[in-house]
C-alpha cells in the first residue's frame, strides 16, 4: 500500500491521507485544491478513503494503527457517512464508532449515536443498542439525545419483540 495525499476543505482542514494499493493508483488523478470542491464531495471522497481501510483491515481494531497514522479529522458529519456503509457489518460499525470516540477533538453528537443505535437495532443486538445508549456521558445527555434516538429505540424494541423496554421508553419520554 502506499499513500496518496490531497488536500481538502472540509471534513479534514489539512492534507490527509488516502490508502490505495499501487494497482489502483494508476490513472487515478485526485482533485487540486484549488477550493471548488463541495463540502460534501469532500466528506464523501473521506469516507470512502476511511471505508477502504476499514474493510482491509481485521474488523476488531486492526484499522485503529492506520486511521491513527492518517491523523484523520474526524466531524459528525464524516463519522455519519462512514457507519451507514457498515450497516449490515455492526461489528465493524461498532468498532469504528468506538475508535472514533477515542479521538482527540471530536465528541460524538446525536446524529452519529443515533446511526449506531439504529444499525446495532436493526441487527437484533438490543443488548449492545441498550448498553451503548446507557455509555452516553450523562453530561452529554442533552445534547446527544434527542426525539429521534427515542424513536429509534421504541422502534427496535418493539421489532424484537421487547414489549417491556419499549413502554419503558415511552415512559421516560413522557
Amino acid at each position: 500500500m502506499r499513500l496518496l495525499r490531497r488536500a481538502t476543505n472540509s471534513c479534514a482542514p489539512r492534507d490527509d491521507i488516502i490508502w490505495v494499493q499501487p494497482s489502483e493508483s494508476e490513472g487515478i488523478s485526485l482533485p487540486e485544491s484549488d477550493g471548488l470542491a463541495s463540502v460534501g464531495d469532500s466528506c464523501a471522497s473521506d469516507a470512502m478513503a476511511i471505508q477502504k481501510i476499514l474493510k482491509s483491515h481485521d474488523k476488531s481494531f486492526g484499522f485503529s494503527s492506520v486511521l491513527d497514522e492518517c491523523k484523520i479529522q474526524l466531524t459528525e458529519n464524516l463519522v455519519v457517512l462512514v457507519l451507514p456503509r457498515n450497516r449490515s457489518d455492526w461489528k465493524l460499525a461498532l468498532s469504528f464508532f468506538k475508535w472514533a470516540a477515542t479521538q482527540n477533538d471530536y465528541l460524538h453528537g446525536p446524529r452519529a449515536y443515533n446511526e449506531i443505535l439504529d444499525i446495532l437495532g436493526r441487527m437484533k443486538q438490543v443488548k449492545l443498542m441498550q448498553e451503548m445508549f446507557d455509555e452516553i456521558p450523562k453530561d452529554r445527555q442533552g445534547y446527544a439525545i434527542n426525539d429521534k434516538t427515542f424513536a429509534i429505540l421504541m422502534n427496535r424494541y418493539a421489532g424484537s419483540h421487547k414489549v417491556q423496554e419499549a413502554i419503558h421508553i415511552f415512559g421516560i419520554i413522557h
